[in-house]
């Protein structure tokens, strides 16, 4: 381990003094400048509680009202939304929106604090996974033209 060093702060003064001393700084010469820089004008003296009055952020600007124009004729007008048929939906999307909906009674019933015996939890599992196989089997793959989305 190395000794601690015995010098007294005063001592790395003197030594920082000596070493700096003879130090100076080379600045080639620059050209004086031919006329003295203008002083600026000076600004009017304010009341320093009205300092928010030509701030930006509290600045408020009237926006003139632009004149109503005609509606773009290439413009996207989305269709009213139609109701789900019912009758076109097919029985294994039932059975799989069934089995979720038992689940999510279930868990409802549960978190209300009513007490199930063990093969209930077991069967309301087992209707979650079904169920979402059975609704994740009836997706669409791959793409279609059915035009259902914006074309460009």
């Amino acid at each position: 381990m190395p000794e601690r060093d015995q010098r007294e702060p005063a001592d790395f003064d003197r030594v920082f003094a000596e070493m700096t001393a003879g130090w100076t700084v080379e600045v080639p010469d620059a050209p004086e400048p031919e006329t003295p820089p203008e002083p600026e004008p000076s600004l009017p003296r304010r009341d320093p509680s009205a300092w928010a009055e030509d701030h930006p952020l509290f600045r408020h600007e009237e926006a003139e009202p632009e004149p109503d124009e005609e509606e773009d004729e290439g413009h996207f007008e989305k269709p009213p939304l139609t109701p789900v048929p019912w009758g076109s939906l097919s029985l294994p999307a039932l059975v799989g929106a069934a089995l979720m909906t038992f689940t999510v009674v279930v868990l409802l019933l549960v978190l209300l604090g009513l007490r199930f015996p063990t093969p209930v939890g077991y069967a309301a599992v087992a209707a979650f996974v079904l169920g979402f196989g059975l609704l994740m089997t009836r997706l669409h793959r791959g793409h279609d033209d059915r035009g259902s989305g914006a074309q460009l």
